[in-house]
């Protein structure tokens, strides 16, 4: 809830998918696809309800599983390729409003954005109440600047592919074009009724997202590229591994191989996590895991982005060494 108004999360994951098939749910870092949206609503400051809206049992179960509700099944009539995400959210609210639940934003979350985080809802949240608007979709800079594009003629002349004006101009001289990144749309719940669309005529502002963090998944080499986002610092994580290895060697964890980095790398983490949220489970600049129970492992793994079973992995590995 925001200034007093209710606001409704709403994820659309259908089943079938043309370019990359079933990728609502292709494991991205542990993690299925859709996971990651479920994380970034639940964990936003203004968001009241989240809710996956799909035709699909496997997703249902997914989806309920990371922290979703799906209330009802989406009809088949709603899964095509040629059914919009207005006509998906219109649905589900005329059928929220038929039990008498209403709410006065409402936020379309796509699971292809797995960068986009609850700061980045939050941050648009504000931003759409400070500009006094009733709307706010992300964008970010324009990866291939336009003026640089154009069609081709059948003789595949270059002829006039540029205009005369940027002809010597270097690319940082052109103005900043932006696009629509897909990952957040915001929009008051009357106004989405009467114009059916997040881009209404008036009073819609954009919110602006870094490059990196705008990946839109729709591809297989989407997905591949997501991977290395989501480990940028794989160069730094490796010094930082053998640094800890290092310090764990001194420590008489001698016998934890040096491949297991990542265990290394949770524990950093966890520590970073505890001092940052001054929590009690670190003594003596040490973390103490016998002490974490179930409830602090799902606290653990939504904080860090990382599996719950894999955290709970790390952690009794972790424990066998202390």
């Amino acid at each position: 809830m925001i200034n007093n108004k209710k606001v409704l999360a709403v994820i659309p994951a259908r089943g079938g998918s043309k370019r990359l098939s079933r990728k609502n749910i292709e494991n991205l870092f542990g993690r299925p696809l859709i996971g990651w949206a479920i994380d970034a609503a639940n964990e936003s400051k203004y968001i009241d309800r989240v809710i996956v809206s799909t035709e699909d049992k496997e997703i249902v179960n997914i989806a309920k599983s990371s922290g979703a509700d799906i209330p009802f099944l989406r009809p088949n009539e709603l899964a095509g390729d040629d059914i919009t995400m207005v006509d998906v959210i219109l649905h589900l609210l005329s059928t929220l409003e038929k039990k008498d639940e209403r709410y006065d934003y409402v936020v379309l979350l796509q699971p292809t954005s797995p960068l986009r985080t609850a700061r980045h809802i939050d941050e648009a949240f504000r931003e759409l109440v400070e500009a006094n608007q009733n709307a706010i979709v992300s964008v970010c800079e324009a990866e291939h600047h336009p003026l640089w594009c154009n069609t081709l003629p059948e003789d595949k002349s270059m002829t006039s592919f540029l205009s005369k004006e940027i002809h010597n101009l270097r690319s940082q001289d052109l103005p900043k074009y932006y696009q629509l990144n897909g990952a957040i749309y915001i929009c008051d719940t009357t106004l989405l009724k009467n114009e059916k669309t997040f881009l209404p005529s008036e009073g819609c502002i954009a919110f602006i997202m870094s490059q990196e963090d705008s990946i839109d998944i729709d591809t297989q080499n989407d997905f591949n590229r997501a991977h290395l986002l989501f480990d940028k610092n794989i160069i730094e994580k490796s010094k930082l591994a053998d640094q800890l290895f290092d310090n764990y060697t001194k420590k008489n964890y001698g016998e934890l191989p040096k491949s297991e980095n990542d265990i290394l790398i949770f524990d950093f983490l966890v520590k970073k996590y505890c001092l940052t949220k001054k929590n009690k489970l670190l003594v003596d600049g040490e973390v103490d895991y016998s002490r974490i129970d179930k409830k602090t492992i799902k606290k653990l793994s939504i904080a860090l982005k990382i599996n719950n079973e894999k955290a709970q992995e790390y952690i009794s590995e972790l424990s066998t060494h202390k």
